[in-house]
């Protein structure tokens, strides 16, 4: 009894209508969702995540009046999920899963007699190595909804020609207005629709002429829908994201326009069509992370090509006997238009569709004809047995280039939380309206404006009001967009959405951060200048960083919060180094001495041999001048190159308040063990 039951419950589950969904969310949590309990917010997630803290999900209602709708879903998404990454990260896998669902579905109403050529192809679409941001899960959760909507009109639109009703309609040209009415990223595809009309009628009409009349009533509703969003969008409403730069180009001169055109359309489709499935295939470069990353990398690809292979010999009931012919001359052109109008908002905004971050957010719609092609290419392939090695190559090999993405996000992750957490031991409090200025970090996934919203979470989480108390700016190829010189008065006045910064340039810090190399450095005018690792921004910026007048010690310092980022780091060297630095900046001599005996029994190197300088003016300070001399001795062997910064550390030595003749003797030799210039 149990056996015919168990039975009955696998030719349940085997059943098309259970087994594909359960086979694409599979699918997706192979490729997307390893790694999900461990990463966090990224790029413009962090702000808006901010904002939802400071301000509430309802703030978010009328957010981008030139995408009415969106704001709607940003209310909505954020009053469901809350604050918390991974819950955005398992947000975003859900309605990837449930776009890639709409697009099967698609598929199979257009295609009706075509079953495994549409799950070969929503599995590809599922997958698609062109976009490589799912892990910046707030802002493209909703995208993934954006999309859904889109691929759900158009079934709406194909059963309201099954039903016959108008009511499906009604639902098809809603859904298609709160798509296009959230995003223009779609606006391409949507002249898709005429198409997809043609082919589905051709069963009804076969002659030409009337067939196409049927296809222009029945497109109707849907271009004067759409004509009515685009002319509100683009013309009667004040608000706009993105302005359409090619018509300034065309009519400044047509005939270079249309080159233009013509040629960065060819180069983005060779790219989201062939570029992009073949770079899948590059031997994976997973050195950096270790053995178990690697070993859990080859063990996702090797389960995704046994599973892709087991899926199709347990479905072969989807070769079915008898087909239509003439799918290939409708499936072909259908990949191929998809693909030369995809990117259509992307270039008439003139905005660059590239494959690495964050451009490759254009090839999001370019997913649509790159994953019927290639389906419809592999399909065509014989025997049964190469075409389904192939398919199992392709989909593992995918997967396996979006882990190697996903560890990608995770370690820039890591190394941003570092940042902000080392800046937290080193600044346990900021006076209102400091600016944090930088060199461009070493953090991918990341801009100073999406950095901004962490900042004041971090240094004010209980803010209230409109005025931002914090702003973090990139100096050096941006100079010039937010602050246009270093003047120690200069005034800086900068919006973020809701919020202004009121700020000057003397109440500035420059940071220097590069984790591989050392621990971050609050810059200091009178220690750093001979810094050797500091580029020409940093050195230009110098002058205005004014440590001692933003940064102070707190009863109540600030913490990173832990629903966002975690539990706090261990304390490592580079924790020693920031409260050794900071204490040096308070003149607290007898704390820097007590972390530096904690530090030096721990570790044998820092990790900058100009991080011992606190140390070295702490126990001189303190009279130890033996560990004072045998901390820059061990300096100087480490990095000869930080000679002029220990000089600057022995001349303060020497003529400090409570220098004595052992000091002035010490500082000597030091002068002369550094050759020191007068």
């Amino acid at each position: 009894m149990q056996t015919e039951t168990f039975k009955a419950f696998l030719n349940k589950l085997l059943k098309e209508e259970y087994l594909i969904p359960l086979a694409l969310l599979l699918l997706c949590l192979i490729s997307f969702g390893v790694l999900i309990p461990w990463l966090g917010f990224f790029w413009d997630d962090w702000p808006l995540a901010w904002y939802t803290h400071a301000l509430g999900p309802e703030s978010f209602i009328g957010f981008a009046p030139q995408r009415p709708f969106s704001g709607v879903l940003y209310f909505i998404s954020t009053a469901l999920v809350g604050e918390k990454p991974i819950f955005w990260q398992i947000y975003a896998l859900f309605w990837r899963w449930v776009m890639v669902l709409a697009f099967w579905w698609f598929l199979r109403k257009l295609w009706p007699d075509r079953k495994r050529e549409a799950t070969v192809i929503a599995c590809l679409f599922a997958i698609y190595p062109g976009f490589t941001q799912q892990s910046i899960a707030l802002i493209y959760s909703l995208y993934y909804i954006y999309y859904a909507l889109f691929i759900f009109s158009l079934n709406a639109m194909l059963l309201a020609f099954e039903k016959k009703t108008w009511g499906w309609t009604i639902v098809a040209v809603t859904l298609m207005a709160a798509a296009m009415l959230s995003t223009e990223y779609f606006y391409g595809l949507e002249l898709l629709r005429v198409l997809i009309i043609w082919f589905y009628v051709k069963d009804e009409v076969a002659r030409f002429w009337p067939r196409a009349w049927t296809t222009v009533k029945r497109y109707l509703p849907y271009v004067l829908v759409a004509g009515l969003v685009f002319v509100w969008r683009f013309f009667a409403s004040k608000e706009y994201s993105y302005s359409v730069m090619y018509l300034k180009r065309f009519r400044a001169s047509p005939s270079d326009a249309i080159r233009y055109l013509r040629r960065t359309i060819l180069g983005d489709v060779y790219e989201a069509m062939v570029t992009v499935w073949a770079r899948v295939f590059r031997w994976p470069d997973l050195g950096d992370y270790g053995t178990r990353v690697i070993i859990l990398n080859w063990l996702l690809v090797g389960a995704a090509f046994i599973g892709v292979l087991l899926f199709f010999w347990l479905r072969r009931r989807m070769e079915q006997k008898t087909q239509s012919k003439g799918w290939y001359l409708q499936v072909i052109p259908l990949g191929i238009a998809a693909l030369f109008i995809g990117g259509l908002s992307f270039w008439m905004a003139e905005l660059p569709i590239r494959l690495d971050w964050p451009w490759d957010r254009g090839m999001l719609p370019m997913a649509f004809g790159s994953s019927i092609l290639l389906g419809a290419l592999v399909s065509a392939l014989r025997p049964k047995v190469a075409r389904n090695i192939l398919l199992a190559t392709i989909i593992a090999t995918t997967v396996g280039f979006h882990f190697q993405t996903g560890m990608s996000y995770l370690l820039h992750w890591r190394i941003q939380k570092a940042f902000f957490q080392q800046l937290t031991w080193r600044a346990p409090a900021l006076e209102p309206d400091t600016i944090v200025m930088s060199e461009e970090l070493p953090i991918k996934y990341y801009t100073d404006n999406s950095l901004t919203g962490p900042l004041n979470w971090i240094y004010a989480p209980d803010l209230e009001g409109y005025q931002m108390p914090y702003f973090l700016s990139y100096i050096g190829p941006r100079w010039g967009i937010f602050l246009p010189e270093f003047e120690p008065e200069l005034a800086i006045e900068q919006e973020y959405r809701n919020y202004m910064f009121n700020g000057s340039m003397s109440q500035a810090i420059v940071v220097y951060f590069s984790p591989s190399t050392n621990c971050l450095r609050v810059l200091d005018p009178a220690y750093d200048s001979e810094f050797p690792e500091l580029g020409e921004p940093s050195l230009a910026a110098l002058n205005v960083s004014n440590p001692a007048g933003v940064i102070s010690d707190s009863d109540d310092p600030a913490r990173l919060p832990e629903k966002q980022f975690g539990a706090e780091l261990a304390p490592d060297w580079c924790y020693y180094f920031e409260k050794a630095d900071l204490a040096r900046q308070l003149e607290d001599w007898e704390r820097v001495v007590a972390l530096g005996d904690e530090a030096l029994a721990q570790y044998d190197t820092p990790y900058n041999y100009a991080e011992y300088i606190p140390f070295i003016l702490g126990y001189a300070y303190q009279n130890d001048l033996e560990t004072a001399q045998a901390l820059t001795r061990e300096a100087l062997r480490g990095n000869e190159n930080i000679a002029p910064m220990l000089c600057q550390a022995w001349r303060e030595i020497e003529t400090m308040e409570t220098s004595t003749e052992e000091a002035s003797i010490a500082s000597s030799a030091m002068f002369e063990k550094l050759a020191c210039t007068p």
